[in-house]
């Protein structure tokens, strides 16, 4: 099993949507499944390749969907030894040691009142962080791509969860989530000590910056390999999916050669 932490595709906190693999844009609710969890990239609209073709028969494969945080998964356990590698886009997984520089946009949705209106009221994450500052090149997304990552959540009401998220971010080393981030970073680093890591990196990300990636993840994984991506922001997969997307693929075929080498 090959774990992914930031997907190619967003499904969660009303990031995004995944799509139907039978159709060029068949929305399905978030979460809901398919035998075959295909990658999509939001501008092709269609499959990238089935993880389940590409891997061992029997194993069970999947490219996890949500926000990336190691807050989300709990990766080190139950059974480490069926993790065969681990993919990392620009995220973190350790207790913060010192206050948290967050971005302006992130500092404002976290506000009491004013994160209502902007995120429930006026979708600002989305329309502010995702299509304006979260990108380096924010042009590239076409109206089709934002009306993509708009649907999920429509109102108010819906989009309470898209308000949660800015929130848990931990904004430095006390308190609940960081403190469960503590917990599971230290699994993350006893189950991939010694099993491939790849870690494709924005070099423009208003989140996390590159001190994260060399400060926490080659700290943790010196053997990791590195892509840095010069021209992307945050969200890399709308940035750079020409990268991103082979980085993934192959990272996923190489960890699960067989013995004699051959695929």
């Amino acid at each position: 099993m090959v774990v992914s932490l930031s997907t190619i595709y967003k499904s969660r906190d009303g990031l995004g949507l995944s799509r139907d693999c039978n159709g060029p844009f068949g929305v399905r609710k978030v979460g809901q499944t398919h035998r075959h969890r295909c990658l999509y990239h939001s501008k092709a609209c269609r499959p990238v390749r089935s993880i389940a073709r590409i891997t061992r028969p029997g194993k069970r494969d999947a490219c996890r969907s949500g926000l990336g945080r190691s807050d989300r998964f709990d990766l080190g356990s139950p059974s480490p030894r069926k993790l065969s590698g681990l993919f990392v886009l620009n995220t973190f997984f350790q207790r913060p040691v010192s206050e948290v520089p967050l971005p302006a946009i992130l500092k404002a949705f976290r506000a009491p009142v004013i994160g209502e209106f902007l995120v429930k009221g006026g979708h600002a994450f989305v329309k502010g962080f995702l299509f304006q500052a979260g990108l380096n090149d924010p042009a590239s997304l076409t109206e089709t791509d934002k009306a993509a990552y708009l649907a999920p959540h429509p109102t108010w009401s819906s989009r309470s969860g898209v308000l949660a998220f800015p929130r848990q971010i931990p904004s430095g080393p006390k308190g609940l989530v960081s403190d469960f981030v503590a917990a599971e970073g230290a699994k993350l680093e006893v189950a991939f000590a010694n099993k491939p890591v790849k870690i494709v990196w924005p070099m423009k990300d208003v989140a996390f910056s590159v001190e994260t990636l060399d400060g926490m993840w080659l700290k943790a994984f010196p053997h990791a390999q590195v892509t840095r991506v010069e021209d992307a922001g945050h969200f890399i997969q709308e940035d750079a999916p020409e990268i991103v997307i082979p980085e993934l693929m192959d990272f996923i075929g190489g960890t699960h050669l067989p013995s004699d080498g051959s695929r």
